[in-house]
């Protein structure tokens, strides 16, 4: 799919160049002063927010920043966006970001309510991110909340929105009357036993749902203290019956000037409550209701005539009725976040400044999960409790002493220390087993990070400056558990350097007669982040439990960047070139068992590479007083690789395994690592058509086979995006009607359906339901089972409409005292354009499915939302 690449990357040009034509004079479009901030730092604030259905703040930030991943598989409400940066750079960490909400370290930005974010800003670049260590290294996203306005009047505001959600695509699967045509016409191959009725079962346990958000607000200021506080409500029903999710929050914003606003005191905390409820549609597949409905026989009844669901058993292995396995089975994640943060500034004498803030951050949930015998007949009932606390505490202290000596020296020099701690319980009870070892257990993980920073920043001429930063960082680390002794904690410590350099071409005497180019940026930075991902391992060897340290994962990144203003800052341009290494990176060398009574010994022996460019283009299109229109483009490439493997043979990744298939387990692995090529990559055989008496053929170096492990596999696609694009407009008329639309590509991605290929068998016919391509495949003559290959490696690049919205605004009063109301309709996901036939062509970067759709993704939902804004 190169077309959408091509013509929104010339159509975007082009109403770049338009804009030097139509618009006026305006300074709306502003660039970060590089005096201020001479780093790569991307800043998102409210009126760049995307609008209509929020599930979660990350997605405020889908598609508007260069560099930056955000997505979701599906629309699972309990389930949330992921966030990353820059590619895979390691092989076990999960590649979060640290998130850190007004100063406080490790809070989870699906906890609070988006409607309380003033900003995000983006750190991506090495200088950024040292100052943050081992926590930083895959990136830190700074999330700054609302304050209080600068006036003393007493200010509301209310937000809500209904929004009418419904899946918007089914799996293409045969109808009761299809699926009789089919056997009437190979009555003689299959036997059938017709249920007499006529089912969707996807219509069953999909659902139109209707889910409501509400948000109030309050803020001003009181003499020298600004407020702002809110109370919100979100009621999620999920789109398949048995999922929804419902969250309640408060916050609190308070900020106090003293001192002749020498002294700024800040305050800010948030209380938020989630009650979840999921169905389950993982690994398994006696519980997996998607698997249960999709191939369940569509001419099986739902209910029996006394109103009981239908009970059939006979039809095949494993084959239980979706709708019992909803009724009387229960996950359920209660979730308590708790927060606060109190800082201060002060100017102690003109030029020198003191910073300190502390924060703590509590979060638990409560997990339970119970399948009574009513879902799955003839197995024993499941009934367990997960319990998982996380408390987190960090404190900083700085000093930063700013001079500007003579008429060319500006020098600012800052020195501070980092403390973080975060202890984590995780406890897990079997109520059926209680008296088994495994059935109740407890686990406890302690880590404390002290951080030295110190930094200079310089500049010349106001034309070159310089920016370096050190970070003398240590690390303790340790684990208890009930089921091993406890052991000695683990220390480290590490230098984390990094440097910029920077011109400022716009302001040197030779473009004094560019006039239309008011800013010129180059910059050029060095750096080392680390990160924490395994420090320590446990295992138990030889009747013993041993423990080895491994050393810090490094990650050197090198990066170039170019900023461009014009027209008076109308038009602006961000391009970023990066390359990156990651050393010592973590691995588990494969050994054999029962040889060895473990299967891995973990070593620093991985070199990981990205690479990667990034750009970031806005314009004020129209800027007239009745009319105005702005645009924004922005799109990134990146490269993965795996340089250097401590192995002597390839190993095939356990997140690669796909399971529940007819043949060898260990056969159906879908990903291999090995040099030169990205970590998250398919290695499968390739299909090389079907034999005489209807076997599914694999290819070989010398011919074609029949069987999965002589088949030769080579690389056929990656899990991880390319590239990805994100094209936005916002137009206004006269201060009244606003519309806004989002489109995203994401390019050059792949993911193995393996929900199509076992639907596809139609060896599988007469017991359950095929798919329409199942009856294809018959008629080309197959008769075996379909096996593992690159037929069934689906281009996944999608170009989306992620929202449109149309909204109108009415207003009222003078002064400080208008009354606003504005009333919005909006789309989200109004259309996705994609050659994958499942669910959702979005990736995901987590859990043993990475890249492979097997019964585990939710549905996508299309949302109509209709929204109310009151200001007064």
């Amino acid at each position: 799919m190169k077309t959408p690449w091509l013509s929104t990357t010339w159509f975007t040009i082009l109403l770049f160049a338009v804009s030097a034509v139509f618009g006026q004079d305006d300074n709306s479009i502003t660039v970060v002063d590089s005096t201020k901030s001479i780093t790569f730092i991307a800043h998102a604030g409210q009126s760049d927010f995307n609008k209509g259905h929020i599930n979660d703040p990350l997605q405020l930030i889908a598609g508007r920043i260069a560099g930056v991943s955000v997505s979701k598989n599906g629309s699972d409400p309990a389930v949330y966006h992921q966030l990353r940066m820059r590619g895979v750079n390691s092989l076990l960490n999960d590649g979060k970001p640290l998130f850190v909400i007004n100063g406080i370290w490790g809070a989870d930005p699906a906890m609070i309510a988006h409607e309380d974010i003033e900003s995000f800003e983006i750190l991506k670049d090495a200088l950024d991110l040292a100052s943050y260590g081992g926590l930083g290294a895959n990136g830190v996203v700074l999330i700054n909340t609302r304050s209080g306005k600068d006036n003393n009047n007493l200010n509301l505001n209310f937000n809500s929105y209904l929004s009418l959600d419904k899946t918007s695509r089914k799996l293409d699967l045969l109808t009761a009357g299809e699926y009789r045509d089919f056997a009437s016409s190979i009555s003689t191959n299959f036997p059938f036993d017709d249920g007499g009725s006529n089912t969707d079962w996807q219509d069953e346990i999909f659902r139109t749902v209707i889910s409501q958000s509400y948000h109030l607000a309050a803020y001003g200021q009181l003499k020298q203290t600004s407020y702002y506080a809110s109370l919100s409500h979100r009621d999620f029903p999920g789109i398949v019956l048995g999922s929804d999710r419902k969250q309640t929050g408060v916050h609190l914003h308070l900020n106090q000037s003293a001192l002749n606003d020498k002294l700024h005191i800040r305050l800010a905390s948030s209380l938020t409550k989630s009650n979840n409820n999921t169905i389950h549609y993982g690994a398994d597949e006696r519980r997996n209701v998607f698997f249960q409905a999709f191939r369940r026989n569509p001419t099986d009844p739902v209910y029996e005539s006394d109103g009981r669901t239908y009970y059939q058993s006979d039809r095949v292995f494993q084959y239980y009725h979706p709708l019992a396995i909803i009724d009387h089975s229960k996950k359920h994640t209660d979730t308590d976040f708790f927060n606060v943060m109190l800082g201060a500034d002060y100017e102690i004498i003109p030029d020198l400044f003191i910073n300190v803030h502390a924060a703590y951050n509590f979060f638990e949930s409560r997990f339970t999960e119970h399948i009574k015998p009513e879902a799955i007949p003839w197995f024993n009932e499941i009934k367990y409790r997960n319990n998982a606390q996380n408390e987190h505490f960090n404190a900083a202290a700085s000093l930063k002493y700013k001079k500007l000596f003579g008429q060319n020296h500006r020098i600012t020099v800052e020195a501070g220390f980092n403390h973080y701690e975060t202890e984590k319980e995780n406890a897990y009870y079997d109520d059926m087993q209680p008296e088994l070892p495994s059935g109740n257990s407890l686990g406890i993980t302690e880590t404390r990070l002290n951080s030295v920073i110190a930094g200079v920043e310089y500049e010349f001429g106001q034309r070159y400056f310089l920016n370096a930063l050190v970070n003398r960082e240590g690390h303790d680390y340790k684990v208890k558990a009930t089921y091993f002794p406890e052991i000695e904690p683990v220390n480290s410590s590490h230098w984390l350097p990094s440097a910029m350099l920077g011109w400022k071409i716009h302001n040197e005497t030779f473009m004094r007669s560019l006039a239309f180019l008011n800013h010129l940026v180059l910059k050029a930075g060095y750096g080392i982040a680390g990160n924490h991902t395994k420090p320590l391992v446990i295992q138990y060897y030889g009747e013993k439990w041993i423990q080895y340290q491994l050393d810090m994962e490094k990650t050197a990144e090198l990066s170039l960047g170019l900023e461009i203003g014009m027209l008076k800052n109308r038009f602006r341009a961000t391009a970023v070139y990066y390359t990156r290494e990651t050393g010592n990176g973590i691995y588990g060398m494969p050994l054999p068992v029962p040889s060895y009574p473990v299967p891995f010994f973990y070593e620093n022996s991985i070199l990981i590479s990205n690479k990667g460019f990034e750009l970031m283009l806005d314009a004020a299109i129209i800027s007239h007083n009745k009319l105005t229109w702005k645009t924004g483009f922005v799109c990134f490439k990146n490269t993965n690789e795996l340089v250097e493997w401590g192995y002597d043979i390839d190993y095939r990744r356990e997140t690669g395994h796909i399971i529940g298939f007819p043949g060898d387990f260990q056969a159906n692995y879908t990903q291999q690592l090995g040099m030169g090529a990205p970590p998250l990559v398919f290695y499968l055989p390739e299909y090389a058509g079907m034999s005489e008496d209807g076997a599914f053929l694999l290819a070989t170096p010398t011919g074609k086979t029949r069987n999965l492990e002589m088949a030769t596999r080579s690389i056929s696609g990656h899990v991880i995006p390319d590239h990805e694009l994100g094209w936005w407009n916002k137009l206004s008329f006269k201060d009244a009607f606003d519309f806004s639309f989002l489109i995203r590509y994401v390019g050059d991605h792949s993911i193995y359906n393996a929900t199509r290929m076992y639907l596809a068998e139609p060896a599988r016919f007469g017991a359950i339901n095929i798919s329409n391509e199942a009856v294809d495949f018959y008629d080309d003559g197959l008769r075996s089972f379909l096996l593992l290959s690159d037929v069934f490696l689906e281009n996944a690049s999608y170009l989306r409409l992620d929202n449109v919205t149309l909204g109108y605004r009415l207003q009222t009063g003078s002064g400080n005292r208008k009354i606003s109301a504005r009333v919005f309709f909006s789309v989200n996901n109004a259309f996705t354009i994609s050659k994958f036939s499942g669910f959702d062509p979005a990736y995901d970067y987590s859990g043993t499915a990475t890249g492979i759709d097997y019964f585990n993704r939710y549905p996508l939902s299309r949302s109509f939302v209709f929204g109310l804004n009151l200001s007064f």
